[in-house]
């Protein structure tokens, strides 16, 4: 059965309306690419501050939100409050790390969501422990544009070397 609305948007797009622009892709290709570059700006600021073993600059990459979970790479799922101990006592035995990217993509998936998915190598140098080195190494990132800012809402880690 038709509700006058869904026969309104069907009458919309047939005749070319504005209102049948739901029906087209919400993104111009100018858009998308501000998009990926702001989103690929904010993740390198996060990066950056993780291979300094910083703490509050890394921190500064999360919204603090009950929203906020993180599959660890023992495949752990924890909400934001456990991830911040978590990359708390990692930053802390750490004295830096380096990333070495061998692929990094930004898919937009919304006028305020973006996925980042970043694979490559992460060489960890230990404070008390010989240096590591995990490869392959992957990560994939949800971003959220929040209050204007882009921050990580999901977060998904994996490597094969556990």
């Amino acid at each position: 059965m038709k509700t006058p609305i869904t026969s309104a948007l069907i009458l919309a797009a047939l005749i070319g309306f504005p209102a049948g622009s739901v029906f087209a892709d919400p993104f111009s290709a100018k858009q998308e690419a501000a998009i990926q570059q702001e989103v690929t700006r904010a993740y390198a600021e996060f990066v950056l501050a993780c291979e300094r073993a910083d703490l509050a600059g890394a921190l500064r990459a999360y919204p603090v939100t009950p929203d906020f979970h993180h599959a660890v790479m023992d495949g752990a799922i924890v909400e934001f409050p456990r991830f911040r101990e978590i990359l708390a006592d990692f930053l802390a035995s750490c004295t830096a790390q380096k990333a070495f990217t061998k692929r990094q993509e930004v898919y937009v998936t919304g006028p305020d969501t973006a996925l980042l998915v970043w694979n490559g190598a992460l060489e960890i140098i230990w404070k008390n422990r010989p240096v590591q080195r995990l490869e392959p190494y992957s990560v994939t990132f949800l971003f959220k544009r929040i209050g204007g800012e882009w921050k990580i809402v999901f977060q998904h880690e994996s490597s094969s070397q556990l």
